[in-house]
């Protein structure tokens, strides 16, 4: 059993862990950027990640449902849909961790800053009472944001977008 480099769990998967989602598999198209440097590939995986997260769920029209009050809007169209996270983006063992992040409207993820009470509910409707609790140990985990790991993570949500009809 390989063991999770982000979270240590020994994960009955080769392909990603049981406990954390962390992918251990490297894709093998390569994503080309421009600079190399950290920043921007920290910029280019948060586009990319936004965009699998507010398309994961949408409809064949493009519409998305805010996870924690339901309105519905188009995922890209008039900037009403974003990449909302339980644990602040800040956190960087959570920023793009899937369970962490969820589609929501720009009213519950700026106006109220998240709409905690509303996404903690959610996540257990979702995910099982465990999460907040699994969602709290990763955010402890130490991140390290490497080139290699983030151009991984790059070419990872850029091929889960592929497969999702935009």
């Amino acid at each position: 059993m390989p063991k999770c480099p982000e979270c240590s769990f020994n994960s009955k998967s080769s392909n990603s862990c049981d406990l954390c989602d962390h992918v251990m598999t490297i894709p093998t198209k390569k994503i080309k950027i421009k600079d190399e440097n950290v920043k921007d590939l920290v910029k280019e995986l948060d586009r990319v990640f936004s965009i699998f997260i507010r398309t994961r769920y949408m409809d064949f029209q493009g519409i998305a449902k805010c996870f924690t009050c339901g309105q519905y809007e188009h995922w890209r169209k008039g900037g009403h849909m974003q990449c909302g996270h339980y644990i602040s983006r800040d956190n960087k063992p959570l920023r793009w961790h899937e369970e962490n992040c969820q589609t929501q409207c720009v009213r519950c993820n700026i106006t109220l800053k998240g709409n905690y009470p509303a996404y903690s509910q959610a996540l257990i409707r979702k995910h099982g009472v465990g999460i907040l609790d699994k969602l709290e140990i990763i955010k402890n985990n130490e991140f390290k944001l490497e080139r290699g790991k983030l151009k991984i993570l790059i070419a990872y949500y850029t091929k889960k977008i592929e497969h999702i009809k935009l």
